[in-house]
C-alpha cells in the first residue's frame, strides 16, 4: 500500500446547465482574485481545518461564507455575507483508507446562496470559490492521524492532485461533478474549486453549495501492545544467534 495516497477520481471539466442562457459552468483551480481580511491565522492543528466560500466579481472579492477555523466532524455556521454552513465527515471505507466529505451548504433548504443579479463592489458575481486550508481560507490544512506525506501516485514526487467536487443546488441535488484540486501537505492536504461560467451571472444557476470527496490511504500505527511483542521476538531472536 502506498501510504497517504489521494485516489484520483475521473472529473469533468465544463458542463452546460439548461435554462442558464446556454452558459457553461467551469472548474479551475486558479483564483480569480483575493479577498481582504483572508485567513484565520490559526494555529494548525489535527482536529481543525480553515474553510471559506468566495465570491468574485469585475469589481473584486468578498467572502459570502468564513473565513472559519473549522473543528473536523462538525456542522458550523461560516458568517460572511451569505452565512451557509460548513460540515465536515471523515469515513472509514474499511480497506485501510478513509474519504474527507467536507460540505458548504445554504442554512435554509430550497434557497439558493445567492440570486439572480446578487453582486460584489456593484458588479455580478461570475466566481465562487470552495477553499480549504489554503488561499482565502487560510493555512490550517487537514490533518489526519497517521496519514504519511500524500505523494502523487504516478511519479511520488508531491504535487497537486485531483479529487470529486460536486456543484449542488438549492435543493441538495447535484448541478454537476467536477474536480477539486487538492495540494499535499505534511500529514495533510488543502483543496480548493472555482466556479465560472464564462462571465455569466453565477446567481442564475441556482447554486445551493458544494461537496468535496478526497479518498486517503492511512498509515499502520502499531499499539503499545504491539510495540511490545515485537520487541519480546526479537530479544528471543537475538538470544537464539548466540
Amino acid at each position: 500500500m502506498k501510504h497517504g495516497m489521494v485516489t484520483m477520481v475521473a472529473v469533468g471539466a465544463a458542463f452546460t446547465l439548461a435554462g442558464a442562457a446556454s452558459a457553461q459552468l467551469t472548474v479551475s483551480a486558479t483564483a480569480p482574485g483575493s479577498v481582504a481580511g483572508g485567513g484565520t491565522g490559526a494555529l494548525e492543528g489535527a482536529s481543525t481545518v480553515d474553510s471559506a466560500l468566495t465570491g468574485f466579481s469585475s469589481a473584486g472579492g468578498a467572502f459570502l461564507g468564513g473565513p472559519l477555523n473549522h473543528t473536523v466532524g462538525t456542522t458550523q455556521a461560516m458568517g460572511g455575507a451569505v452565512n451557509p454552513n460548513f460540515s465536515t465527515t471523515v469515513i472509514d471505507n474499511g480497506n485501510g483508507t478513509r474519504t474527507l466529505e467536507a460540505r458548504w451548504f445554504t442554512n435554509t433548504p430550497g434557497t439558493a446562496l445567492f440570486g439572480p443579479g446578487a453582486t460584489i463592489g456593484g458588479a455580478i458575481i461570475t466566481d465562487i470559490g470552495f477553499e480549504l486550508g489554503q488561499g482565502n481560507a487560510g493555512t490550517d490544512i487537514f490533518n489526519f492521524p497517521g496519514m504519511g506525506a500524500i505523494k502523487h501516485p504516478d511519479t511520488n514526487l508531491d504535487g497537486v492532485l485531483e479529487a470529486a467536487f460536486t456543484l449542488l443546488d438549492a435543493n441538495g441535488a447535484s448541478i454537476f461533478s467536477g474536480t477539486y484540486f487538492v495540494t499535499p501537505g505534511v500529514g495533510g492536504f488543502s483543496g480548493v474549486v472555482f466556479i465560472n461560467a464564462g462571465g455569466a451571472d453565477l446567481g442564475t444557476f441556482n447554486i445551493g453549495g458544494g461537496l468535496a470527496r478526497v479518498t486517503f490511504n492511512v498509515t499502520a500505527i502499531p499499539t503499545p501492545g504491539a510495540l511490545a511483542l515485537f520487541g519480546v521476538a526479537g530479544l528471543v531472536g537475538a538470544r537464539r544467534r548466540r
